[in-house]
């Protein structure tokens, strides 16, 4: 064999070497946009669960507040009625 067709040999073995080099990336690429776009959904999920705590703890809060603030008035008007 000639220096030519050795040449030629491993240009072919370096462009098929490079050809599945390139296809696994491609492959590992895919795997990766599939895992990102999973991730994405689940931290949605945890926002919006987020998101609904935040608005109970509001409700609480509020209702918490205004059920202390009547048994302070109770409690101040049987502190200051006149005993009979």
């Amino acid at each position: 064999m000639g220096d030519q067709e050795t040449e030629l040999i491993e240009a072919r073995i370096n462009i098929a070497t490079l050809k599945m080099e390139v296809a696994h990336l491609n492959a590992r690429m895919t795997e990766l946009q599939a895992s990102q776009a999973s991730q994405e959904a689940k931290l949605d999920a945890v926002l919006a669960k987020i998101s609904e705590a935040r608005g109970g703890w509001r409700a609480l809060m509020l209702i918490g507040g205004a059920s202390a603030t009547v048994g302070g008035g109770i409690g101040w008007l049987l502190t200051h009625l006149p005993k009979g």
